[in-house]
């Protein structure tokens, strides 16, 4: 096993991003501002995938320890990038993977309430929907408010019986952030659980579970993070690593390293949130692509990719305001997501149109949602504004 090392202080100086275009295979001719649907992947992630599969077909090199040391150089290169600690870091499959084992470990009792959004991304809503009928807990539905101030809303939805608050980092369709400070001191007074969906968020963003204090947070690793498809990740408080996994598998239980001993099993879990970890975590292939997107992310520094993105989001947003369309504030946005209302004249056919001119966006509901991340830069804002200025006209 790698030695444990301490966490470094990521964006101790702070520099403005250069251009890191030339780090992705996004020709020059394609305006993507879509990260939140897939990201694109640097050459490094992809040479990182290619050289995962080629080692996976050569099994007789693979050895005992390349089961246990790339997840766990994963896992602490992961806790950097959100400001946490490893031992609270598990690999899993996905989204509902992960909020399958918040709610698992939800104390949830009969009359108390959960709190989500309405219209919430939902793998985030499904397992809620189930706990609050088993437990005849009720289900508060946050309606999304006309003056974006979707903080203000979900603090007040929390009473002295709410158990849980499970809420997005960003709303899906508008960019509007959520303050989780404050709805953690809140949760703190009544004793409540805070689970967090970061999917939007971590990687392109500042994510600092240090201040934040979540008891759960999940994210994906092929959106902002510049990762693969297939890999996610769970944060659990440290008062949340001795619940119950989703799984009962081998990779979960401690020594499991010691193949010879798997024949006799081991009551125990392995250490902090590793009990949550997914089976055949131990990719050749996803670990490694991973591994290159979080020491790109951890060289750029969180600070700086949120500066940059930041920018270009400023730039949308006050393009769309010249053009009579309704947006949220910078200010009340997550980094690097916004949604645009459209007009009901929009034409049905407008994200066609757009691809047509290689540009690519997404369409949520009434609105086009817009995803800026590193590899784009201001002549991408001028290109996606006029395809949609013709496409309106």
């Amino acid at each position: 096993m790698i030695a444990k090392t301490k966490n470094k202080p990521v964006d101790a100086e702070f520099q403005p991003l250069p251009s890191v275009r030339d780090r992705f295979n996004v020709p020059a001719d394609v305006c993507y501002l879509n990260c939140s649907y897939m990201s694109p992947l640097s050459i490094a992630v992809e040479s990182a995938g290619i050289a995962g599969v080629e080692m996976r077909g050569r099994p007789w090199e693979i050895g005992v320890d390349d089961f246990f040391d790339p997840a766990e150089r994963v896992r602490e290169s992961f806790a950097t990038l959100i400001r946490g600690d490893a031992e609270g870091v598990a690999m899993i499959p996905a989204i509902s993977y992960g909020i399958g084992i918040a709610a698992a470990n939800a104390d949830v009792k009969a009359g108390q309430s959960i709190v989500i959004l309405a219209e919430q991304f939902p793998s985030n809503v499904y397992p809620w929907e189930r706990l609050a009928e088993q437990r005849g807990a009720d289900l508060i539905r946050v309606a999304y408010p006309e003056d974006h101030d979707l903080t203000g809303r979900v603090l007040e939805a929390i009473t002295s019986h709410t158990a849980v608050v499970a809420v997005p980092s960003v709303h899906w369709t508008t960019g509007v952030r959520i303050d989780l400070e404050p709805v953690r001191r809140r949760l703190d007074e009544i004793g409540g659980m805070l689970v967090v969906d970061a999917s939007q968020t971590v990687g392109g963003d500042v994510v600092d579970v240090s201040r934040d204090r979540p008891d759960f947070l999940v994210t994906v690793a092929y959106k902002a993070m510049l990762g693969p498809y297939g890999l996610a990740f769970l944060y659990a408080d440290a008062t949340q690593r001795q619940g119950i996994p989703l799984e009962e598998g081998w990779l979960n239980r401690r020594d499991s390293h010691q193949f010879g001993a798997l024949l006799h099993g081991n009551a125990h879990y392995r250490d902090g949130a590793r009990r949550y970890d997914m089976g055949e975590r131990a990719s050749t292939i996803l670990l490694p692509m991973a591994q290159a997107a979080l020491d790109q992310m951890l060289e750029w520094g969180p600070v700086r990719i949120a500066a940059a993105n930041r920018h270009l989001l400023k730039m949308i947003i006050e393009e769309m305001t010249g053009m009579g369309l309704s947006t949220p504030a910078v200010d009340l946005c997550g980094a690097n997501m916004v949604g645009v209302t459209l007009r009901e004249s929009a034409p049905a056919d407008l994200l066609e149109q757009l691809r047509r001119k290689k540009v690519y966006v997404n369409a949520r509901g009434t609105r086009i949602r817009l995803a800026p991340h590193v590899y784009n830069d201001e002549s991408d804002i001028d290109r996606f504004v006029r395809a949609l200025h013709g496409a309106l006209s």
